[in-house]
Parts: structure tokens; sequence; C-alpha cells
């Protein structure tokens, strides 16, 4: 009876470890996969500030560009 329960207690135990390291796991990758949505995101941030800098950048060296483009 006491072999019976120590195997019963071994089991329920196992059980508990096996679904809290799964939980763990399946909340570790949200987090990992939420890290990097964000460096994504601020990657393309980036390369948006990149391409207007270089923007502003090529209309200040051709100013005939700019009268050109602006209204009457």
């Amino acid at each position: 009876m006491a072999a019976s329960r120590r195997r019963r207690t071994a089991a329920v135990a196992a059980t508990l470890a096996a679904v809290a390291l799964t939980a763990g796991l399946t909340t570790g990758c949200a987090a990992v996969d939420k890290a990097l949505d964000c460096v994504q995101t601020a990657d393309a941030i980036a390369d948006s500030v990149t391409d207007m800098q270089q923007a502003v950048e090529n209309a200040g060296d051709d100013v005939t560009q700019l009268e050109e483009s602006s209204p009457p």
C-alpha cells in the first residue's frame, strides 16, 4: 500500500512538473515573439527615418528640384 501511494505521488508530481514546464515554455515563447515583433517594428521605423533623412539631404543638394516641386 505504501509503494502504491509513492508511485501515485510520483506520477502526480511528474504530471504537475510537466504542466508547469509546458506553461513556462509557452509563456516564454510568447515573450520572445513579442520582443522580436518590437525589434522588427523598430527596424522598420529606423529604415523610414533613414529614407526621410536621405530625401531631405537630396532636396538640399539640388535646390532646382525643390523650386520645381513647390506650388506656384
